[in-house]
């Protein structure tokens, strides 16, 4: 799709900050007020944590982070524009590309592949007469109903597979458990069904979510009836051009953004059937037992599903017509839990970090290599194996690239940086940093992935600050430049989120240029200093999502979950992770040889579990939110975030409330 051009091997910087320290009342801290409202927050608790570390997070409920820094500009407060507010507004853009790029062409494209695929069946199953091979047509078509059936509501069923299509369609429907496939004779987990992600926000994206998920999870086993059923697939998709220029047309961006399949697909059958079958067969050979048995050891030399997704054990390898992705996060867990590791049967998404080097992550893991006698063996086999991939690995599509741009995140900051950076605190809102986003990304992946005004007011008001993280910006260039070049080269990019991929990419480059500035002592310009000010204007730009039926008042908040790995046997629970609310940060920055408090933006991180007969919706957690019935942020977030019940967000109006506007000159 598009070259990957490494911006971050351009960086040339030698961190060269001096330390300082808060006093214990901040008296050393120019700006800090206590009657200044955004203040406010800043309990005794909260004040500890500040001088402690030089920073520190508050819970709070803004809908949006970028809802902070605006309100930060109108009080005359310093900006400080976190790593956070950055990726969240990739997030933005990843997932409203993806979002236009399956309501507008490829739900359109599914339902006429579809069709063809029903049309090109059903012949077949006229013109075959053996019995074994008409039985394969016949489920096969019965398959590409279902699919139709989600897709389109009103239409009408093949009278010869209408009984199994409509046990399918209600299974799908109910979403509520494990049960053996009317179909395909093992058991599938119809939960996986529940429209979630973004797929809830019009009906077009939840039927394009159903149909996409039931193509991308039955597999066609390498059994006798399986293996015909597939090479029928795959022969009748290879005879169609136009059919195959649509599921190339489906394949090939979705490879772009999250990569390849993880099963066999009909270009595997193909080059098998070129290599054992007679030039030229009839389909009636596929009654030959022999021939099959062939194929299927053949087939069992391909490199076998990496990620087990199926809830019957005994069907892991075989044929997806549109299987879901190999992403690594779900290798790693699938390798940190039982039958790999005995006794473990959900993992945690500290597992993945770990994996990608964060040591901090070990610690915090110290327990699982204890009370699982393998977990260490396995977890240290997978760092030895991530360590090894090559900038080209990493590169090879967007998911990969995007979680490679957070592997800054995973390493303490070393002497020159601001001190607040060189803390153990800065280490967890680090950790907490990179979990949030993610969690972004499985969420905006979840289909694919195999699972305001004041009358206070200062001439001369002291700027913010950029969190120093060149190299995390650098990479996030890189990754923003492949996604623009990727998706334009194939003409399926919307101009909306084009121009806006193009903004984020000049707005990367300058936090990149700042952040070695401030590194270095270099002292900012006039129009580097403004670019800080109004950040919370051009990020609201960046992430707003009006305009468009694809989004409703569930995209005006930054809160999202999403369930990412699934125990059938043990416990019938999900591992969800979730994003809430925009919490609050405060740092103390040096600037031009004076401490300033600066306030930003930050996740909010959870990780718990659900069963699975009710995974969660971004709806349902949103309101779980709104009733104050989320679960406990992790443990170890208490280092750097209060977490006391005296946290609240006093909002402008409650600020008014307050403090009279002829009062409010600080």
């Amino acid at each position: 799709f598009a070259p990957y051009y490494p911006f971050e091997a351009s960086l040339t910087f030698t961190p060269c900050l001096t330390d300082f320290s808060v006093t214990s009342n901040l008296d050393n801290i120019k700006n800090y007020n206590p009657d200044n409202p955004l203040f406010v927050t800043l309990t005794s608790e909260a004040k500890k944590l500040l001088v402690k570390n030089g920073f520190v997070v508050v819970p709070a409920t803004y809908p949006q982070i970028y809802s902070i820094y605006k309100e930060n500009q109108e009080y005359g407060l310093p900006n400080f524009i976190t790593s956070d507010a950055i990726l969240h507004v990739y997030h933005i853009l990843f997932d409203n590309a993806l979002r236009f790029i399956e309501n507008d062409e490829f739900e359109s494209m599914l339902l006429s592949l579809t069709k063809l695929m029903i049309n090109s069946t059903r012949f077949q199953y006229e013109m075959i007469s053996e019995p074994m091979v008409k039985e394969a047509a016949l489920k096969n078509l019965a398959f590409f109903s279902v699919a139709n059936s989600i897709l389109n509501s009103s239409a009408i069923i093949d009278p010869l597979v209408s009984g199994l299509v409509e046990e399918e369609l209600q299974l799908i429907e109910e979403h509520q458990r494990i049960e053996q496939s009317p179909l395909f004779n093992y058991r599938e987990d119809y939960t996986q069904y529940i429209p979630r992600g973004h797929y809830t926000r019009t009906e077009i994206l939840s039927q394009f979510f159903k149909a996409m998920m039931w193509y991308g999870r039955m597999v066609f086993p390498l059994s006798s009836l399986g293996t015909r059923q597939a090479i029928l697939v795959s022969i009748a998709l290879n005879n169609s051009n136009q059919a195959l220029k649509l599921w190339n047309g489906l394949y090939d961006p979705t490879v772009f953004f999250v990569g390849s399949v993880d099963d066999l697909i009909f270009s595997n059958y193909l080059e098998i059937i070129d290599k054992i079958f007679p030039k030229p067969f009839d389909l009636e050979i596929l009654a030959n037992d022999n021939i099959i048995e062939s194929f299927v050891t053949e087939a069992l030399k391909y490199e076998h599903s990496q990620i087990g997704s199926t809830a019957d054990s005994t069907v892991r390898n075989g044929f997806r017509f549109m299987g879901q992705r190999f992403i690594p996060d779900s290798y790693i867990f699938y390798q940190l839990v039982e039958a790999r590791v005995e006794g473990r049967y959900l993992p945690t998404a500290l597992d993945v970090l770990a994996v990608l080097g964060s040591n901090r992550a070990k610690y915090l893991l110290t327990n699982e290599s204890q009370y699982y006698s393998n977990y260490l063996l396995q977890r240290e086999q997978l760092e030895k194996e991530f360590e090894e991939f090559t900038g080209a690995i990493w590169s090879q599509n967007l998911y990969w690239l995007w979680l490679y741009s957070l592997m800054p995140l995973l390493h303490p900051k070393e002497e020159g940086y601001p001190t607040y950076m060189q803390t153990q605190a800065w280490v967890d809102k680090e950790l907490t940093t990179a979990l949030g986003s993610w969690t972004e990304l499985r969420h905006d992946t979840i289909l694919y992935g195999k699972q305001s005004y004041t009358d206070y007011y200062n001439p001369n008001p002291p700027h913010g600050y950029v969190e120093p993280n060149p190299q995390l910006y650098a990479r996030l260039t890189s990754l923003v430049n492949t996604t623009l070049n990727g998706l334009e080269s194939r003409n399926i990019l919307p101009s909306l989120i084009r121009q806006r991929l193009i903004t984020l990419r000049s707005l990367l480059m300058t936090l990149t240029e700042i952040s070695i500035k401030e590194l270095e002592g270099t002292p900012l310009n006039e129009e580097e200093i403004s670019f800080i000010d109004n950040i919370g204007e051009t990020l609201e730009v960046l992430a707003s999502v009006e305009g468009s039926e694809l989004f409703n008042e569930v995209d005006d908040r930054m809160a999202l979950i999403v369930d990412v790995h699934t125990d059938p046997i043990f416990t019938g629970k999900v591992l969800e992770e979730a994003v809430g609310d925009a919490f609050l940060i405060f740092v103390a920055n040096q600037i031009d040889g004076e401490i300033l408090l600066s306030r930003g933006g930050t996740f909010s991180y959870y990780e718990f579990q659900q069963p699975s007969s009710n995974r969660l919706t971004d709806e349902a957690w949103q309101d779980m939110l709104d009733h104050e019935l989320q679960p406990s942020l992790p443990h170890w977030v208490s280092s750097f975030i209060t977490l006391n019940s005296s946290n609240i967000h006093l909002s402008l109006q409650m600020v008014s409330a307050i403090i009279p506007i002829s009062k409010r000159n600080w």
